[in-house]
């Protein structure tokens, strides 16, 4: 029952206090309250305070849409059917790029439109290597086999690139996944529901992975993989040529590593089991229990300590089990006969075979540019100053001194790189006079390949100098070449129409660049090629034309519009001098919008015109040539008085015949 008491002239609600879901009858002096941010309206209804929401009324709803605020994808603005067109998590009413997936909301203008939105490009690859198929963002886990490579992104999708032999690199679809390992040419995946994928070569059966949902942790070796079920035990299969897919018996494991022929498990007491090929030790696990993570190379391993120390045991020929000492990592990892170990305060110590730099971290934070040879590296500092690393048995990885440089490009044993003065100095293996470039200041642009070289001309022409084997050093002609890209034994060039051309070293395909005028962008890896592609961006520049200025309104933005003052969608040119009909050619003087006569919406279209410019209302006349009534070169208020009165002058509803000829002007 629920009882009223008027007190002075007031009606309050004696019963009804409302806890979880249900109101019950109360003494009048309890507080009507549902969890003290509501009031009972009925015996089971809670009546909730603005801003909040939920059965009882304890769950914030800060836009009052009856989402709560910890599940709401757009907290800030109503919008209760929750929208998510790009599927990122923000709803599409918060969303700054709500038709391109951009889960950081990255805008680096500050203009309040997402980064992604401005760039519409899409990836096309040909020849022998697989390009990512969706964004590269948002990546919570790498892994990497032997010429392919698997990223997981927070939103639980897998994306998957480079050499695809075997499918290794197509990831099955879904978004579901929270876990991924790469092997030699096989992956795997773990899914929320605890299962395992796996795709890629099965010769051994290692693409075949267990039946089960109670999976939490998934490792994939050369040939082989493990897995840890929830009960901590563990599960092994495919190539066991040493047992190293045949894990110990038990139910207290809580990590696993693969390595080459190898596996090593972490126990719940921190001490660590490993087993399999041990003919370098490397399956012969230290004594200790304050191990808290673990790591497998080819043929050693890795153990970090409780106190931040590290333990190396196995293959030691380069030094890749001798750890540094110190109590301050916090990860570790295993490559092939290298380690990484990171350290709390961020930085990174290498160790071990570093015939390459794979084990000479660089450190600085002011680098614009990198480049990366067959076996060695270059990067471009901001003060104009080259630093090289990795292999310099010729002489490659050692660049000139100055600080005059302001691109690089690094080949496979030779380097280039260009000066502000627009001319190449080159260096390393020159043989084939790869490193050897022509003189000149009218360079702008330098790509190398294995062992030729290209260079753009100021003037658009290209310069190839090299190894010509396979034709990969004779460009075609022509003067309208906006960007060059040199792979292993193959070229390409962008054209300024955005039309591609590739010549050279042919195999897979990977100098016959598809067909379009859409492309804005080249790469060129070995055995393949890589173009962006830009629909619906007409000045090619990365934005998509409906976010730049189209100031007349007629569907053709500035930059593109022959006559960006005066509509004209059709952006007739009959002269072709690049200079649109509307603008160019006057039925009449004052005939603006292409109607054929003179009438208030042409002096609608001129006041317009000068409006824009602002005061003091003078713009040039190749704006609008046929308001240019005294012929001085500009449009000015002159124009735009004698443009009235012909209106005037023709009298209601002001509309003057077009009497003179068509003619340039």
């Amino acid at each position: 029952m629920r009882t009223w008491v008027a007190i002075f002239g007031v009606l309050l609600v004696s019963a009804g206090v409302c806890h979880g879901q249900t109101c019950f009858e109360a003494p009048f002096d309890e507080p009507s309250v549902c969890s003290g941010h509501g009031v009972c309206v009925d015996e089971d209804l809670c009546q909730c305070d603005s801003g909040w929401t939920g059965d009882a009324c304890d769950a914030a709803d800060s836009d009052n849409d009856g989402v709560p605020d910890n599940s709401d994808n757009c907290p800030t603005v109503g919008n209760p059917d929750q929208a998510d067109g790009d599927s990122d998590g923000f709803g599409d009413l918060c969303d700054n790029c709500p038709e391109r997936h951009n889960r950081g909301q990255e805008d680096r203008d500050g203009d309040r439109i997402g980064d992604t939105c401005y760039w519409a490009g899409t990836l096309v690859s040909w020849g022998s290597q697989k390009t990512p198929d969706a964004p590269l963002e948002g990546i919570i886990q790498i892994a990497a086999g032997a010429l392919h490579s698997l990223a997981l992104r927070s939103d639980g999708f897998i994306v998957g690139w480079g050499g695809d032999h075997y499918g290794a690199a197509s990831p099955p679809s879904g978004n579901d996944f929270v876990a991924i390992g790469a092997g030699y040419y096989h992956s795997l995946a773990l899914r929320s529901d605890g299962s395992i994928d796996a795709w890629g070569r099965d010769n051994y059966g290692q693409a075949k992975p267990p039946s089960g949902n109670d999976f939490v942790a998934i490792a994939a070796g050369k040939y082989h993989n493990l897995a840890l079920r929830s009960d901590g035990s563990i599960v092994g299969w495919g190539y066991d040529g040493y047992g190293q897919a045949r894990p110990p018996s038990g139910n207290d494991f809580v990590a696993i590593a693969a390595g080459d022929w190898h596996s090593l498990a972490l126990r719940s007491d921190g001490s660590i089991v490993a087993w399999g090929d041990n003919d370098h030790g490397q399956a012969g696990s230290p004594s200790g229990n304050d191990f808290v993570a673990i790591a497998a190379g080819s043929r050693h391993s890795l153990a970090l300590g409780s106190d931040g120390s590290i333990v190396a045991w196995g293959d030691n020929d380069h030094g890749q089990a001798g750890p540094p000492s110190g109590n301050d990592f916090v990860e570790i990892a295993a490559g092939f006969t290298h380690s990484l170990a990171l350290r709390s305060d961020g930085s990174i110590v290498g160790w071990g075979g570093d015939h390459y730099g794979v084990a000479s971290p660089l450190s600085g934070n002011d680098f614009v540019e990198i480049a990366a040879g067959k076996f060695h590296s270059l990067a471009l500092r901001s003060d104009g100053s080259i630093v090289g690393w990795g292999s310099n048995r010729s002489g490659q990885a050692s660049p000139p001194s100055g600080n005059d440089f302001v691109a690089i490009a690094a080949g496979s044993s030779h380097s280039l790189a260009l000066r502000s003065d627009g001319s190449i100095v080159g260096w390393g293996w020159d043989y084939d006079g790869q490193a050897s470039p022509p003189s000149g200041n009218d360079f702008v642009e330098i790509a190398a390949g294995y062992f030729h070289s290209l260079a753009l001309r100021s003037d658009g022409s290209i310069v190839a100098w090299g190894w010509n084997d396979d034709g990969q050093a004779s460009p075609p002609s022509g003067n309208d070449f906006v960007a060059i890209a040199a792979g292993g034994s193959h070229s390409l060039a962008l054209r300024s129409d955005g039309s591609i051309v590739g010549w050279g070293y042919d195999r897979y395909g990977r100098a016959k660049p598809p067909s379009g005028n859409d492309f804005v962008a080249i790469a060129a890896g070995d055995g393949y090629s890589l173009a962006l592609r830009v629909e619906n961006d007409c000045n090619r520049n990365g934005t998509v034309d409906e976010l730049e200025t189209d100031s007349d309104a007629d569907g053709v933005i500035d930059d593109c519009d022959n006559c960006p003052a005066i509509p004209n969608p059709e952006q007739a040119d009959s002269d072709a001098d690049g200079l649109g009909d509307v603008c160019d050619y006057c039925p009449c003087m004052g005939e603006l919008n292409g109607d054929s006569q003179v009438d208030l919406e042409d002096l609608q279209v001129m006041a317009g015109i000068l409006l824009e410019a602002g005061s003091p209302f003078i713009v040039p006349a190749d704006v609008a040539r046929c308001a240019d009534f005294n012929a001085d070169g500009q449009l000015d208020l002159e124009d735009l008085q004698e443009l009235a009165s012909i209106l005037l002058g023709a009298g209601s509803p002001f509309i003057a015949p077009c009497t003179e000829p068509a003619a340039p002007m």
